[in-house]
Protein backbone atom coordinates (compact mmCIF):
# COMPACT_ATOMS: atom_id res chain seq x y z
CA UNK A 1 0.00 0.00 0.00
CA UNK A 2 1.14 3.97 -0.24
CA UNK A 3 1.32 4.14 3.75
CA UNK A 4 5.00 5.69 2.83
CA UNK A 5 4.39 8.12 0.30
CA UNK A 6 1.17 9.22 -1.60
CA UNK A 7 0.89 6.81 -4.91
CA UNK A 8 4.21 4.91 -4.05
CA UNK A 9 2.98 1.27 -3.16
CA UNK A 10 5.47 -0.51 -1.32
CA UNK A 11 5.78 -3.61 1.00
CA UNK A 12 4.57 -4.03 4.53
CA UNK A 13 6.54 -7.31 6.10
CA UNK A 14 6.15 -9.17 9.18
CA UNK A 15 8.81 -11.65 10.57
CA UNK A 16 9.41 -13.68 13.37
CA UNK A 17 12.13 -10.37 13.96
CA UNK A 18 9.41 -7.25 13.71
CA UNK A 19 7.76 -5.15 10.92
CA UNK A 20 9.57 -3.62 8.23
CA UNK A 21 8.85 -2.01 5.30
CA UNK A 22 10.72 -1.97 1.44
CA UNK A 23 10.55 -1.24 -1.81
CA UNK A 24 9.47 -3.62 -4.76
CA UNK A 25 13.00 -3.63 -5.16
CA UNK A 26 13.76 -5.09 -2.04
CA UNK A 27 15.13 -1.52 -0.18
CA UNK A 28 14.55 -1.68 3.39
CA UNK A 29 12.94 1.61 4.22
CA UNK A 30 12.15 1.19 7.80
CA UNK A 31 12.11 -1.32 10.14
CA UNK A 32 10.49 -1.76 13.64
CA UNK A 33 11.23 -4.24 16.52
CA UNK A 34 7.34 -5.03 17.38
CA UNK A 35 6.41 -8.45 15.94
CA UNK A 36 2.59 -8.44 15.38
CA UNK A 37 0.34 -11.19 16.51
CA UNK A 38 -2.53 -11.09 14.25
CA UNK A 39 -3.64 -8.53 11.73
CA UNK A 40 -2.48 -5.60 10.45
CA UNK A 41 -4.24 -2.65 8.98
CA UNK A 42 -3.53 0.38 7.48
CA UNK A 43 -5.47 3.93 7.42
CA UNK A 44 -7.72 4.85 4.57
CA UNK A 45 -6.43 8.08 4.69
CA UNK A 46 -3.23 9.83 5.27
CA UNK A 47 -2.45 11.70 8.61
CA UNK A 48 0.21 14.69 8.54
CA UNK A 49 1.27 12.81 4.98
CA UNK A 50 1.44 9.49 5.81
CA UNK A 51 -0.90 6.86 6.78
CA UNK A 52 -0.92 4.73 10.19
CA UNK A 53 -0.30 1.36 10.85
CA UNK A 54 -2.42 -0.52 13.40
CA UNK A 55 -0.83 -3.71 14.80
CA UNK A 56 -1.85 -6.25 17.61
CA UNK A 57 1.17 -7.19 19.31
CA UNK A 58 2.04 -8.97 22.44
CA UNK A 59 0.73 -12.08 24.23
CA UNK A 60 -2.46 -12.25 26.54
CA UNK A 61 -3.01 -16.11 26.27
CA UNK A 62 -1.73 -18.66 23.99
CA UNK A 63 -4.11 -21.71 23.27
CA UNK A 64 -4.19 -24.80 21.08
CA UNK A 65 -6.55 -24.82 17.94
CA UNK A 66 -7.90 -27.72 16.02
CA UNK A 67 -8.08 -26.39 12.22
CA UNK A 68 -10.79 -27.77 10.06
CA UNK A 69 -8.03 -30.31 8.50
CA UNK A 70 -7.62 -31.29 12.27
CA UNK A 71 -4.45 -30.02 12.03
CA UNK A 72 -3.42 -28.69 16.00
CA UNK A 73 -1.61 -24.93 16.36
CA UNK A 74 -1.37 -22.26 18.44
CA UNK A 75 -3.90 -19.05 18.78
CA UNK A 76 -1.94 -16.22 20.39
CA UNK A 77 -4.58 -13.87 21.89
CA UNK A 78 -2.82 -10.22 21.32
CA UNK A 79 -2.41 -7.62 24.53
CA UNK A 80 -1.81 -4.44 23.60
CA UNK A 81 -2.27 -3.03 19.94
CA UNK A 82 -0.33 -0.08 18.74
CA UNK A 83 -0.54 2.78 15.90
CA UNK A 84 2.88 3.08 14.17
CA UNK A 85 3.94 6.14 11.66
CA UNK A 86 3.87 4.76 7.81
CA UNK A 87 6.61 7.43 6.57
CA UNK A 88 9.26 6.01 9.52
CA UNK A 89 7.77 2.91 11.49
CA UNK A 90 7.62 5.24 14.69
CA UNK A 91 5.14 4.10 17.53
CA UNK A 92 3.03 6.73 17.58
CA UNK A 93 0.52 5.35 19.85
CA UNK A 94 0.35 2.17 22.81
CA UNK A 95 -3.14 0.71 23.93
CA UNK A 96 -3.55 -2.00 26.50
CA UNK A 97 -6.27 -4.27 25.22
CA UNK A 98 -9.56 -4.01 27.45
CA UNK A 99 -9.52 -6.39 29.96
CA UNK A 100 -12.51 -9.39 29.57
CA UNK A 101 -13.31 -11.44 32.82
CA UNK A 102 -14.34 -14.10 30.56
CA UNK A 103 -11.16 -14.81 28.56
CA UNK A 104 -11.35 -18.29 28.19
CA UNK A 105 -14.34 -17.11 25.70
CA UNK A 106 -12.17 -15.14 23.87
CA UNK A 107 -10.70 -16.32 20.46
CA UNK A 108 -8.93 -13.26 19.15
CA UNK A 109 -9.72 -9.79 18.94
CA UNK A 110 -10.14 -8.19 15.06
CA UNK A 111 -10.44 -4.28 13.83
CA UNK A 112 -13.32 -2.94 11.39
CA UNK A 113 -12.96 -3.85 8.00
CA UNK A 114 -11.58 0.15 7.53
CA UNK A 115 -10.49 2.91 9.20
CA UNK A 116 -13.30 5.99 9.18
CA UNK A 117 -13.76 9.43 10.48
CA UNK A 118 -15.63 9.56 14.15
CA UNK A 119 -13.80 12.73 15.53
CA UNK A 120 -10.61 13.03 13.30
CA UNK A 121 -10.23 15.37 9.98
CA UNK A 122 -8.86 12.06 8.37
CA UNK A 123 -10.66 8.68 8.24
CA UNK A 124 -7.91 7.14 10.96
CA UNK A 125 -10.14 6.42 13.54
CA UNK A 126 -10.61 2.79 14.36
CA UNK A 127 -12.76 -0.04 16.02
CA UNK A 128 -11.77 -2.99 17.66
CA UNK A 129 -13.91 -5.98 18.10
CA UNK A 130 -13.70 -9.42 19.17
CA UNK A 131 -13.84 -13.14 18.00
CA UNK A 132 -15.75 -15.16 20.42
CA UNK A 133 -16.13 -19.05 21.40
CA UNK A 134 -20.04 -18.01 22.72
CA UNK A 135 -20.92 -16.07 19.54
CA UNK A 136 -19.98 -18.43 16.91
CA UNK A 137 -17.08 -16.79 15.97
CA UNK A 138 -18.30 -13.15 15.96
CA UNK A 139 -19.04 -10.74 19.04
CA UNK A 140 -20.91 -7.99 20.32
CA UNK A 141 -18.57 -5.10 22.16
CA UNK A 142 -16.94 -2.91 19.83
CA UNK A 143 -14.65 -0.24 21.20
CA UNK A 144 -13.71 3.27 18.81
CA UNK A 145 -10.53 5.00 18.65
CA UNK A 146 -9.10 8.03 17.53
CA UNK A 147 -5.74 7.41 15.39
CA UNK A 148 -3.56 7.90 19.31
CA UNK A 149 -5.55 5.25 20.53
CA UNK A 150 -7.71 7.53 22.84
CA UNK A 151 -10.86 5.54 23.30
CA UNK A 152 -13.82 7.37 22.04
CA UNK A 153 -16.61 5.21 23.36
CA UNK A 154 -17.58 1.65 24.06
CA UNK A 155 -21.00 -0.49 22.62
CA UNK A 156 -22.63 -3.49 22.83
CA UNK A 157 -24.73 -4.90 20.16
CA UNK A 158 -27.81 -7.94 20.08
CA UNK A 159 -27.41 -9.79 17.66
CA UNK A 160 -23.98 -10.73 17.32
CA UNK A 161 -21.73 -9.53 14.39
CA UNK A 162 -19.61 -12.16 12.45
CA UNK A 163 -16.43 -12.38 10.86
CA UNK A 164 -14.03 -9.83 10.07
CA UNK A 165 -16.24 -8.14 7.17
CA UNK A 166 -19.08 -7.69 9.49
CA UNK A 167 -17.74 -4.71 10.93
CA UNK A 168 -17.98 -1.34 8.84
CA UNK A 169 -16.74 2.31 9.02
CA UNK A 170 -19.29 4.36 6.32
CA UNK A 171 -20.98 7.78 6.09
CA UNK A 172 -24.76 6.71 5.50
CA UNK A 173 -26.87 9.61 6.83
CA UNK A 174 -24.47 12.07 4.87
CA UNK A 175 -23.43 14.35 8.15
CA UNK A 176 -20.01 13.87 7.21
CA UNK A 177 -19.22 11.37 10.47
CA UNK A 178 -18.44 7.70 9.60
CA UNK A 179 -21.74 5.63 11.24
CA UNK A 180 -20.33 2.04 12.83
CA UNK A 181 -22.27 -0.79 10.96
CA UNK A 182 -21.94 -3.98 13.23
CA UNK A 183 -23.86 -6.58 11.87
CA UNK A 184 -27.21 -5.47 11.95
CA UNK A 185 -26.54 -2.79 14.55
CA UNK A 186 -25.87 0.54 13.19
CA UNK A 187 -24.00 3.18 15.67
CA UNK A 188 -23.45 6.83 15.63
CA UNK A 189 -20.40 8.15 15.30
CA UNK A 190 -20.67 9.14 19.22
CA UNK A 191 -21.32 5.52 19.86
CA UNK A 192 -25.42 5.17 20.34
CA UNK A 193 -27.66 3.12 18.76
CA UNK A 194 -29.34 4.59 15.81
CA UNK A 195 -31.42 1.48 14.50
CA UNK A 196 -31.19 -2.71 14.63
CA UNK A 197 -32.64 -5.14 11.87
CA UNK A 198 -36.23 -5.41 12.24
CA UNK A 199 -35.84 -9.32 11.84
CA UNK A 200 -32.80 -9.84 14.29
CA UNK A 201 -35.38 -12.15 16.34
CA UNK A 202 -35.83 -14.55 13.25
CA UNK A 203 -32.17 -15.04 13.04
CA UNK A 204 -31.48 -15.53 16.51
CA UNK A 205 -34.10 -18.84 15.94
CA UNK A 206 -32.47 -20.43 12.81
CA UNK A 207 -30.06 -23.18 12.83
CA UNK A 208 -26.94 -22.21 11.20
CA UNK A 209 -27.51 -18.61 11.41
CA UNK A 210 -27.23 -16.52 15.08
CA UNK A 211 -25.25 -13.93 13.80
CA UNK A 212 -24.44 -11.54 10.97
CA UNK A 213 -21.48 -13.28 9.01
CA UNK A 214 -20.62 -10.21 6.59
CA UNK A 215 -22.39 -6.60 6.05
CA UNK A 216 -22.18 -4.22 3.02
CA UNK A 217 -23.01 -1.14 3.05
CA UNK A 218 -23.67 2.39 0.94
CA UNK A 219 -24.92 3.63 -1.62
CA UNK A 220 -25.32 1.50 -5.21
CA UNK A 221 -28.00 3.40 -7.01
CA UNK A 222 -26.49 5.96 -9.85
CA UNK A 223 -25.62 8.43 -8.18
CA UNK A 224 -24.75 9.87 -4.58
CA UNK A 225 -28.04 11.31 -3.66
CA UNK A 226 -29.28 7.47 -3.66
CA UNK A 227 -30.64 5.78 -0.46
CA UNK A 228 -28.16 3.78 1.69
CA UNK A 229 -29.04 0.03 1.65
CA UNK A 230 -27.37 -2.80 3.44
CA UNK A 231 -27.32 -6.23 2.80
CA UNK A 232 -26.86 -8.20 5.83
CA UNK A 233 -25.05 -11.89 4.95
CA UNK A 234 -26.93 -14.00 7.40
CA UNK A 235 -25.39 -17.63 7.63
CA UNK A 236 -27.91 -20.08 6.92
CA UNK A 237 -30.47 -17.22 7.02
CA UNK A 238 -29.46 -16.19 3.69
CA UNK A 239 -29.45 -12.30 3.21
CA UNK A 240 -31.49 -9.63 4.41
CA UNK A 241 -31.88 -6.17 2.73
CA UNK A 242 -32.61 -3.52 4.82
CA UNK A 243 -32.63 0.12 5.29
CA UNK A 244 -29.52 0.69 7.37
CA UNK A 245 -31.02 3.93 8.91
CA UNK A 246 -34.14 2.33 10.28
CA UNK A 247 -33.77 -1.16 10.41
CA UNK A 248 -36.70 -2.13 8.12
CA UNK A 249 -36.13 -5.32 6.16
CA UNK A 250 -36.83 -4.58 2.35
CA UNK A 251 -36.25 -8.18 0.93
CA UNK A 252 -35.28 -11.28 2.04
CA UNK A 253 -33.19 -13.27 -0.27
CA UNK A 254 -33.06 -18.11 1.11
CA UNK A 255 -30.04 -18.59 -0.82
CA UNK A 256 -28.19 -21.30 1.69
CA UNK A 257 -25.53 -20.26 4.12
CA UNK A 258 -24.09 -17.00 2.73
CA UNK A 259 -20.94 -15.61 4.32
CA UNK A 260 -20.25 -12.31 2.21
CA UNK A 261 -20.91 -10.03 -0.10
CA UNK A 262 -19.24 -7.62 -2.97
CA UNK A 263 -21.26 -4.61 -4.70
CA UNK A 264 -19.86 -4.48 -8.03
CA UNK A 265 -21.68 -4.12 -11.71
CA UNK A 266 -22.70 -7.31 -13.46
CA UNK A 267 -25.70 -6.03 -15.37
CA UNK A 268 -25.47 -3.55 -17.74
CA UNK A 269 -29.07 -2.92 -18.24
CA UNK A 270 -29.84 -2.15 -14.35
CA UNK A 271 -28.80 1.24 -13.24
CA UNK A 272 -25.94 1.27 -10.56
CA UNK A 273 -24.04 -1.50 -8.55
CA UNK A 274 -25.40 -4.77 -7.95
CA UNK A 275 -24.54 -7.20 -4.59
Amino acid sequence: GDFCQAGRHDLLLSDGDGLAAETWEGQELWRSPEVPVFLITISAEPLGGARRIYAFIGERKVEEQQNVRGHVGQRCVADELIALDGLSGRVEARLKLPEEDDMDLMRNWDVSNETGRLVSDAKVDICVRQWRKDCGGGGRDVWAYDADLNELWHACVDPPYGHHNAVHMLDLNGDGRDEVLAGGTLLSADGETIAVHDMAGELEQIRGAGHYDAVVAGRFGEDEESAPVAFLMAGSAGVYVIDPLTGRTRAVHRIGHAQWGLPCKVRDDMAGQQV
